[in-house]
């Protein structure tokens, strides 16, 4: 069983998907800053097949 901290945390994380997932430009921005997408925001180097 979880406590309410972390109740509270997954709610927040979820909280924080909905918005990242609202639109395509925020989803990209992300995907960015997170080095899976380059500048151009195709693959990056690590993730391509």
């Amino acid at each position: 069983m979880l406590s309410e901290k972390q109740q509270q945390e997954l709610a927040e994380m979820a909280d924080y998907v909905s918005e990242l997932t609202s639109s395509k430009a925020k989803s990209v921005a992300f995907l960015k800053r997170a080095g899976i997408l380059n500048t151009k925001g195709d693959l990056a180097k690590p993730y391509r097949g």
